[in-house]
């Protein structure tokens, strides 16, 4: 049995590059939030594959990172 491939994300140079594979692939570019260094990450998916590009200025519209730990909210037998 042949491998599948599930998901495959890798970054491009620029925005540029981005907009081109987008095109070639029928697809959109949407914005997908900021990275950690509080820039803004671009991206655009066609199946299973994903390519994205970082803007090169701060982003103006930074979302908040939110992590929650799963065991925060564990469910108790009642003990």
């Amino acid at each position: 049995m042949a491998p599948e491939t599930v998901c495959d994300i890798r970054e491009l140079a620029d925005m540029h590059a981005l907009s081109a594979w987008a095109h070639d692939h029928r697809t959109n570019v949407r914005y997908l939030g900021s990275t950690l260094e509080g820039e803004p990450l671009w991206g655009a998916t066609q199946g299973p594959v994903t390519r994205v590009a970082r803007g090169r200025q701060p982003d103006p519209h930074p979302l908040p990172l939110v992590w929650e730990s799963p065991l925060e909210h564990l469910e108790t037998s009642g003990e």
